[in-house]
């Protein structure tokens, strides 16, 4: 499939997805499990394709070079993410917690520090894997590595030398779009925040509580460029990653 094919069939499911959700009602949070399957099952053959066609799929437990990247999140995802986290083994917990507050922090004080330089991964990551998995964003469902050696590169460089599979990658960035889209048509917060930053202040019950009234999050939405900035020159082999 073309990048251009892939383009239309995103805008195509984006579109889907908001038209589905038009009809739902109540809390955003708990439509999520939801539209997570969707992304996963679609995921999920997207990468039977490519392998057939003989694309590998590097990453595995254990690999967390990117979890250094800069993640954007909805609100919705960055409540689930604080539920979750709320959730774990009290002491895990409280570890955690604080990392992800650290994170935030430093992020929204030096936003364009090198995390990959800095060893600064997110904080979530724990022991050297994802402590919330279950509930990850769509960010890090659609993102999926072809070479190891190419995503490990980048703590020579300081910038991120992998290669996404856009053939993949694209039905979770589709389905988060379609999110942000009806998010934005019912009034409420559809800026894409920092993970950390954005966990941080929803674990506070007033900013959670006013953005289910239409408030925005008390921290600045991520630009496009801090979102692609420390992502090089990654590419797919099916066109811009």
């Amino acid at each position: 499939m073309t990048g251009l094919g892939i383009l239309r069939r995103s805008r195509r499911l984006a579109d889907r997805v908001a038209r589905v959700l038009a009809g739902a009602g109540g809390d955003w949070v708990e439509l999520l499990p939801r539209l997570y399957g969707w992304s996963d099952r679609a995921t999920a053959r997207a990468i039977e394709r490519v392998s057939g066609e003989g694309q590998a799929i590097a990453c595995g437990a254990g690999c967390s070079s990117c979890c250094h990247l800069a993640v954007p999140v909805s609100v919705p995802e960055a409540i689930a993410l604080a539920e979750a986290l709320e959730n774990l083994e009290p002491e895990r917990r409280d570890r955690i917690t604080a990392r992800v507050m650290a994170v935030g922090k430093r992020l929204a004080e030096q936003p364009g520090v090198n995390r990959f330089t800095e060893a600064l991964p997110c904080g979530f990551l724990d022991e050297g894997v994802c402590s919330v998995y279950g509930v990850r964003p769509f960010a890090c469902r659609g993102h999926h590595g072809q070479t190891r050696s190419g995503c490990e590169a980048i703590w020579q460089t300081g910038r991120w030398q992998g290669r996404s599979i856009m053939a993949v990658d694209w039905v979770a960035h589709a389905i988060a779009a379609g999110l942000q889209t009806t998010l934005q048509r019912r009034r409420l917060d559809g800026q894409l925040y920092e993970l950390n930053g954005a966990v941080a202040a929803v674990l506070q019950p007033e900013p959670r509580d006013h953005w289910q009234r239409g408030d925005r999050l008390p921290l600045a939405p991520l630009t496009p460029d801090q979102i692609q900035g420390d992502r090089g020159a990654e590419r797919s082999h099916n066109g811009p990653a």
